[in-house]
């Protein structure tokens, strides 16, 4: 279940945790960067790279759009997830 996950700030700490840092735009990617120690660089980073037929870097916001700006980042979401899961970061 996954009822009682929640958003939360992410923590230094996370790049000990996790084998993977996804930014969702090259604005967060900078902020993770500036806050990542060294060993940690080579984890992060950007969600739409593993979409790259996508020919785009940042995911767009679509919340002050219309539906279909909200179809258009679900089909991103998928693309990213379909990518990941090919990589030779998990198999």
């Amino acid at each position: 279940m996954i009822d009682d996950l929640r958003a939360r700030l992410f923590d230094r700490a996370d790049f000990k945790k996790f084998d993977l840092v996804l930014a969702m735009d090259r604005g967060h990617e900078r902020i993770l960067k500036s806050l990542a120690p060294a060993d940690a660089m080579g984890r992060i980073k950007l969600f739409l790279d593993y979409a790259p037929q996508s020919g785009l870097r940042d995911m767009p916001d679509p919340y002050y759009g219309v539906e279909a700006d909200f179809e258009r980042v679900l089909d991103l979401a998928e693309a990213g997830i379909a990518g990941i899961m090919e990589s030779h970061e998990f198999g």
